[in-house]
């Protein structure tokens, strides 16, 4: 058993961080291989972010109206509001 822990740990110790598909690291301290949750998946597996909901989007493009310092920037926030073409509008701020 100690050959094939110490293979394992020959292997492990040639890969800088090996990541397994359940967000576990493999860190190697020593002669130990330790398993750490990943910090940017918190061990999901994979990291996703949502999309931001319609209610986010008219939020933020409220923000960006009652900060606009034109005449132009109102009239074009308005026209996205009423085309509901708002990603047209986030995307360039």
């Amino acid at each position: 058993m100690h050959a094939h822990a110490s293979t394992v740990t020959h292997a492990l110790a040639s890969l800088p961080h090996p990541r397994q598909a359940q967000g576990i690291i493999k860190r190697q301290y020593g002669h130990r291989v330790m398993d750490e949750v990943c910090e940017a998946c918190n061990g999901e597996g994979c990291i996703v972010t949502k999309p931001p909901t319609l209610e986010q989007k008219i939020a933020s493009l409220e923000a960006l109206i009652a900060s606009a310092e034109s005449l132009e920037d109102l009239e074009r926030y308005e026209a996205a509001l009423r085309s509901g073409k708002l990603d047209d509008v986030l995307l360039k701020q």
